[in-house]
């Protein structure tokens, strides 16, 4: 679940942010969770919230950056 909230920036103005729950990690069996922050409106942040809900969703949650060591050097050594 995900609440967008409203903060100040250093220069005053408002922005909204959202950090959202997106998996367990299979090794360390610890939630993972991602923030995003700078938003210029509540809507703009609402709309990233469910781009990035679609995108877990198609996708998977590991296609969230998430490559181990072996995947680097699989890819180093092809």
């Amino acid at each position: 679940m995900a609440n967008i909230k409203e903060y100040k920036k250093k220069d005053g103005s408002k922005a909204y942010m959202f950090n959202f729950y997106v998996s367990i990690g299979p090794i360390t069996g610890k939630k993972k969770r991602t923030t995003r922050r700078g938003f210029k409106t509540r809507r703009e942040a609402q709309l990233a919230l469910a781009e990035l809900r679609l995108h877990i969703n198609e996708d998977g949650a590991g296609s969230v950056n998430e490559m181990t060591y072996k995947d680097v050097y699989d890819l180093w050594i092809q």
